[in-house]
This record gives C-alpha cells, structure tokens and sequence, in this order.
C-alpha cells in the first residue's frame, strides 16, 4: 500500500515502521481480536444458515399410540412408542373439527374429551397450529374409537336349544366389534335378519353349530366361535273342543251343539307364540248305544260329525282322538295329541 506521502510500502511497513515495540504489540492484540471477531461472524452465520427451520423445545414426554384401540385374544397388540417433544413458551393451538378450541394441560398437550353417547365406530379429528420459524404452521391430526354397549352375557351351560320349524331369535356381538362388521354362519340351518334381529332356522334334530365372521377394525377378517346349540322340538300343542281340552271330563250340550272345530294351541311352556293347525282328527262315541267312528280331515266337523252332535243327548259321551296337528307354517313334525273323553251335561 501506499503511504500519505504517495510512497509505496508493504504491509509490515505501513503498520510498524517506527512504531514503538509496545504499540506493535497492542496493534497485534487488536488484529487477533479481529480475527476472531470475524471467525464468530462466520460460526454464527453458518448456524443460522443451517438451522432456518429447526424447531426449538424445552421439554420432551414419551407417546404411545396404538395401532387399535381393540385386541382380540390371539391377535397381537401393536402400537408406537416414541418421544415427544413441547416447548412451554410456545403453546400450540388444537382445535377439533366443528371450531371448537381443546383446553391445554400443563404438558402442552391438548385434553381431547368426547362424550361416548352412540354405539359403533367413532373418528375425532382436528388441527395443530402452531408457530414455527417462519409462521403459524398446520397438522392436522384423526383418531378413531369404539363405543360399545354395557354387556353382561349370561347362558345357562345347559340350555343352548334352537327350536325346529320357528325363527329362534338371536343376538351376536363381540366385544370391540361394531354389529355391522360381525356375520353369523351356521351349520344345519341358516341366519337371516330383520331389521335389528337375527333369527335363525334349523332343518333337522341334532346339533347346529354359529360362528361369526368378524372384519377387525385393521381391516382383517376373523372366524370366531363356535357356539354349539342343541336343536329340538317345540312342546306338543294343546287340543281344544268345545271348549274343553284332554284334562276336562265333561261338555255342556248347549255348546257341544254350536261346536264347528278343533283346535290346537300352543302349551303353556312354549316360549314361541306360534299359530298351530290341526290336521285331522277322529270323533267317536255311542248314540243309542251304537258305536260312532268318523274320521274328518282338516280342523273343521264335517256334515256326518255334525249330524252325530245334534243327536247327542245328556249323560251320553263324545271323544275325540287320533287328533294330529303342526306349526301353521307346514314346518316341524306332526304332533299326536292325547284325546279329549267328555259327557254330555245339559
């Protein structure tokens, strides 16, 4: 460089020419400042440069969060375990979708709670705001939950019995399932279902056997089960004639003579109100004391039945045997029922 006087001089020059030993020393002390003045610079530029988006927190919490929030036995529980961080000087926002803005704890973690009002499958979700080094930044989070009913199951050990020819009522569930993701199946029989029931029907004696086919909330499907029922008749019917039955022993004549059919109705240990009809039946006695026989098909007294009726006088007999009914619907076996025996009272 060059001096005031215009002279050409090298740095050494320029800088310690003539210059006491004491001042040369502390320009070399104020040139190592310098120096590492600007090598700071330097550092803390770099740092900035490479950290323009890096999010600072003062704490961290571990999270775990379950691949499902039900597990079946035999399936395998699965979730996420990990550490969370939070920075106590700046909170972020959580809001649930609807606008509605989720209290904070003292962790910095949004307090989501939800009324379990409405059985079946549920999904919440929302959005984080939070502030991050180049504004308010987006997450948008989704969680879904199960809801199911109180459920006691209680079933006597030795009284698993579907009934042949009628809908036996069922229900299913498993715990952690929707219903509408739960399929019974069955053996000896089938399932069909009305409305918010399942019913089903078995074809012959024995055993049936209901499993259900189950969709996992993964998305899987599963066969659960079985339940082994029993499958049996309904009790006989009741026959009735004239209004008396087989444990009567007597008929006023009165409505003996406006009696047009037999019936049959359902005992009083059968749990099913079904319609019965009767198939046939014999009616029999002794007018004058003549043997009588006649045998009609179908519930209803034919003409010879009638005329035999009307003849009867008091303290003669009617019966009426070989009576044969079955569920209205043709299905299940035919019943024999006992005979009704009665004298005729005026």
């Amino acid at each position: 460089g060059t001096d005031g006087s215009g002279t050409w001089n090298n740095w050494e020059s320029l800088n310690f020419y003539e210059v006491p030993l004491v001042a040369g020393i502390a320009h070399l002390s104020k040139l190592q400042a310098d120096i590492r003045s600007a090598e700071n610079d330097v550092v803390k530029w770099l740092y900035r440069s490479a950290t323009t988006e890096t999010r600072v927190m003062s704490n961290v919490a571990s999270a775990v969060v379950p691949r499902s929030t039900v597990v079946m036995l035999g399936d395998t529980f699965a979730a996420d375990v990990f550490l969370a961080a939070y920075d106590e000087k700046n909170r972020a926002r959580i809001d649930l979708a609807g606008g509605t803005d989720l209290p904070l704890g003292m962790d910095g973690k949004g307090k989501l709670r939800l009324k379990a009002d409405r059985i079946g499958e549920h999904k919440a979700q929302g959005v984080i705001h939070y502030q991050g080094p180049k504004g308010m930044e987006e997450y948008p989070y989704a969680v879904t939950y199960q809801v199911m009913a109180p459920l006691l199951v209680a079933s006597p050990m030795k009284m698993n019995v579907l009934y042949r020819g009628v809908d036996n009522p069922m229900s299913f569930s498993v715990p952690g399932v929707t219903p509408e993701n739960v399929k019974p199946v069955m053996t000896n029989g089938s399932i069909h279902r009305r409305g918010d029931t399942w019913f089903a029907t078995v074809n012959a004696l024995g055993a049936a056997e209901v499993r259900a086919m189950v969709t996992m909330p993964d998305g899987s499907a599963r066969s659960i089960g079985p339940v082994t029922f029993r499958v049996m008749d309904l009790p006989p019917p009741v026959a009735t004639f004239a209004g008396a039955g087989s444990t009567d022993s007597r008929v006023q004549l009165t409505k003996l003579k406006v009696a047009e059919h037999v019936f049959a109705k359902r005992s009083d240990g059968c749990v099913f109100d079904e319609r019965y009809k009767v198939l046939g039946f014999k009616i029999g006695g002794h007018l004058r004391g003549n043997p009588v026989e006649i045998i009609n098909v179908g519930q209803e007294l034919n003409a010879a039945s009638k005329d035999f009726i009307a003849a009867l006088r008091g303290n003669e007999r009617i019966w009426v045997e070989d009576i044969q009914a079955q569920l209205a619907n043709g299905a299940g076996p035919r019943f024999a029922l006992p005979s009704i025996n009665l004298k005729v009272v005026r």
